[in-house]
């Protein structure tokens, strides 16, 4: 009898191993999607742009704040020490923004900064068998899965690109994107988000540049402001 249930027992553990490999070695994987989660239920959200022109005030009062109960997002890596240094150092989320080749395959992700202790975002183009808010998203992408192979896809999240004007050569900015996706949270799944902040926000003085700033600018003020509980924050 015992010498069955060792048998069995390694058969189990043979199993296990095997599957695990089988596993580890698929072409595809699925993801998290950041949106299908409840990190952003009853949360004040700071989105971080990169502008390092904050004024006092914006500066003193990110200082002075209670983060309690509180999410802060950065874009596309650490790039300035000063923005860096917002709402007293502290980062929640980190999103990266899915690169062209042969430019670097994420924007501002690297070696160096890359912090598995806080919750990465990484971003994938949309899907026509895939939905905005589905649980999971496939991934198949080898460089997305290689993605400095000793960290796990298991601390990762995604989010897809919106649509967005086809005049608009790179589509939205990055903290636009994920603003939107925000908004259609509250609306769609009926999340309770309780306020969002913009921190730096300018809408690069409202002119494209390679993303959509003057339509950002202009969608902001028509649907945004006064009508959704987004403050900017300069």
């Amino acid at each position: 009898m015992k010498l069955f249930l060792l048998l069995l027992l390694i058969l189990i553990l043979l199993f296990i191993l095997n599957f695990k490999e089988t596993f580890n070695n698929s072409k595809s994987k699925k993801i998290k999607n950041i949106f299908a989660t409840d990190i952003f239920e009853n949360k004040t959200i700071f989105l971080i742009a990169n502008n390092p022109n904050l004024s006092k005030k914006t500066q003193k009062f990110l200082n002075e704040y209670d983060y309690k109960n509180s999410l802060i997002v950065r874009f596309n890596g650490y790039k300035k020490k000063k923005v860096n240094d917002y709402c007293k150092g502290n980062t929640d989320i980190m999103v990266y923004r899915k690169g062209g080749r042969p430019v670097r395959y994420f924007h501002g992700y690297n070696n160096n900064n890359y912090n598995k202790n806080i919750i990465n975002v990484f971003t994938k183009d949309l899907n026509k068998n895939e939905t905005e808010f589905d649980k999971y998203y496939t991934i198949k992408d080898q460089k997305y899965l290689n993605l400095q192979s000793r960290y796990t896809l298991s601390e990762r999240y995604s989010f897809k690109y919106l649509n967005y004007p086809k005049k608009c050569g790179s589509g939205w900015s990055t903290g636009f994107n994920f603003l939107i996706y925000l908004l259609n949270l509250k609306k769609k799944k009926k999340k309770n988000i309780k306020k969002i902040y913009l921190v730096g926000y300018s809408f690069h003085n409202k002119k494209d540049s390679g993303h959509c700033e003057l339509w950002e600018y202009n969608y902001f003020k028509k649907n945004i402001e006064n009508k959704e509980n987004v403050e900017i924050i300069l």
